[in-house]
């Protein structure tokens, strides 16, 4: 996934991961733009490093989550969810619409995006009221906010609910351009209302 979405990005960016449970977290956080938070097979975090990545996203750091990061200690902090999964469903068809097809976002995805096969999800409970919808779906007839976006402090927060951190949806060539487009907006600090 790393992969894909650097090549969207292009050589000017640099993409590398974040070792939270190594060296100096204060550092690492402070040369990243964006963290992408993959959900599963992230390594544990402890209440220091949930609360340095809360301020630096208060402080203007992109967080682009993807399920279940709504899960993770510093997503629910973030989003001041509860800590609940998402109710996956597995090997159906996701249809995925642009709510607001102007959002950046979304620029240059098809609309709609079809997602077939495992890894489809519907919306998770428990997650606050977002400050945007960019994407809906329905997934076996049930509708589903698919892609939210939250602003807390400066920083710009973009939650993605398919897919899961090792299956194919995020080798999907237009499910990479889209989490590429998110870094890109959420990179950027909040100065005054979300484009």
């Amino acid at each position: 996934m790393t992969n894909g979405i650097a090549r969207r990005l292009g050589a000017a960016v640099l993409v590398r991961p974040v070792m939270l449970g190594r060296g100096s977290i204060d550092e690492q956080l402070e040369h990243t733009d964006v963290l992408v938070w993959p959900g599963p097979g992230s390594p544990p975090v402890d209440d220091q490093a949930v609360t340095r990545i809360y301020r630096r996203v208060l402080r203007g750091m992109g967080l682009v989550l993807l399920h279940p990061g709504q899960a993770s200690a510093a997503g629910a902090r973030l989003l001041s969810a509860p800590r609940v999964p998402a109710y996956p469903r597995h090997g159906e068809r996701q249809v995925v619409w642009s709510v607001d097809p102007d959002h950046p976002i979304v620029r240059g995805v098809p609309n709609p995006l079809v997602i077939d096969g495992p890894g489809t999800r519907c919306e998770p409970s428990g997650l606050p009221r977002p400050d945007a919808i960019v994407l809906a779906s329905s997934l076996g007839g049930r509708p589903s906010s698919t892609g939210r976006v939250f602003l807390r402090g400066n920083g710009r927060i973009f939650y993605f609910s398919p897919g899961n951190q090792d299956d194919r949806v995020y080798r999907h060539p237009d499910i990479q351009h889209l989490l590429a487009n998110a870094v890109r907006w959420t990179a950027r600090p909040m100065s005054g209302p979300a484009a």
